[in-house]
């Protein structure tokens, strides 16, 4: 609020003219120095007009109009707009489907187990009204994999625009909608992440999915303090795009194998000149990568993997395919629970083991 408007404000409130002819003369430019600097008793001695009862009586008519009455907590509470992944049971496992509010949301998993696909359906998801479960926007979506994922987008727009031709006369009214940029190092995607802002402020942009961000932050262990930074310098300005502009950040992890903790060597071993035998042991199992830092920054993980059994495809003449999962390990907003799903023609379709598909 300016300070004329402020003059305005104590016009109508009946505030004597003498006062605010003073307080013009000698006041300051913001509202906020016109509180710190004029309505204080302390310093109500640097205006000789200006009696106790003026100042309190300036300062209950600022403060009446920049202090709102308090209000219940239900009354603020709104409905908040999720985006359907797609799938009746799959939205399930984020409560509701993916939150506006979500923050940063991370995915992460080998490679095969259907990380890029799910977020190519949400490229589509995302185009689609509201009242469909869509926000009704267009999505942003910065690459570091390269071009190949546009045979299967596609595929997918073609899917979209035939189920919702009503909306999409042809595949390329979707895929043209998609604001998509390619990047290849940190500060590239350093360049694309600062120019989202801009872009946000005056575009209809309703979700941001970077795939992958692990794929440019490979370095040696000698980098790691000066990853940590650059993380930690990503991560912020990804909250603050997000929780600005209320939009979801998607972003694609990569796993890296476990070492074991104990490796039990023996003297043989030692005395052996075979270099392989003193190699660390692998556990089998994976993490993600990008440590703990990263870790600490996002809102939520979602693992997804591929199985090892088979199931059967009935959108694709009853052919095998192969059986995934995808899970919360931690949210701030979704409940911990687990999906299986498999990647059809259609995109991603739940399996249910009693229930068969949906």
């Amino acid at each position: 609020m300016s300070l004329n408007n402020l003059y305005t404000l104590l016009e109508e409130s009946n505030t004597k003219k003498e006062i605010l002819g003073e307080v013009s003369e000698k006041g300051p430019r913001t509202v906020y120095e016109f509180i710190q600097d004029h309505l204080s008793l302390k310093t109500k001695t640097r205006y000789l007009n200006l009696t106790s009862k003026n100042c309190e009586e300036i300062l209950g008519t600022v403060s009446s109009f920049l202090v709102r009455e308090p209000v219940k907590v239900s009354e603020l509470q709104t409905e908040e707009r999720c985006l359907s992944v797609g799938d009746r049971s799959l939205d399930e496992l984020f409560g509701k489907g993916i939150p506006q509010n979500g923050g940063l949301i991370e995915i992460y998993g080998e490679a095969g187990c259907g990380k890029t696909n799910f977020c190519l359906q949400l490229l589509c998801q995302a185009q689609l009204p509201k009242i469909m479960g869509g926000f009704g926007g267009r999505p942003i979506y910065i690459s570091s994999e390269g071009y190949g994922y546009m045979d299967r987008l596609l595929q997918l727009s073609e899917h979209y625009s035939e189920k919702y031709s009503d909306l999409f006369k042809k595949s390329e009214d979707l895929i043209n909608e998609i604001a998509v940029e390619s990047v290849s190092s940190i500060d590239q995607l350093l360049v694309s992440i600062n120019k989202l802002i801009p872009n946000l402020e005056f575009g209809d942009y309703k979700l941001i999915i970077i795939d992958s961000i692990a794929s440019i932050m490979r370095v040696g262990t000698d980098q790691a303090i000066s990853r940590a930074k650059i993380l930690l310098q990503i991560a912020t300005k990804l909250k603050y795009i997000s929780s600005t502009f209320n939009i979801p950040v998607i972003l694609v992890n990569q796993v890296s194998s476990v070492i074991r903790e104990e490796v039990n060597l023996n003297k043989s071993m030692y005395d052996s000149n075979d270099p392989f035998l003193l190699l660390p042991s692998y556990s089998g199992k994976s993490t993600p990568t990008l440590g703990l830092v990263w870790s600490n920054c996002i809102n939520t993980r979602i693992c997804f993997k591929r199985l090892k059994r088979k199931v059967i495809d009935p959108f694709q003449n009853n052919q095998n395919t192969a059986l995934r999962s995808m899970n919360v390990v931690f949210s701030s907003s979704m409940p911990l629970d687990q999906k299986y799903f498999i990647i059809s023609n259609r995109g991603l379709v739940s399996y249910e083991f009693q229930k068969g598909f949906f």
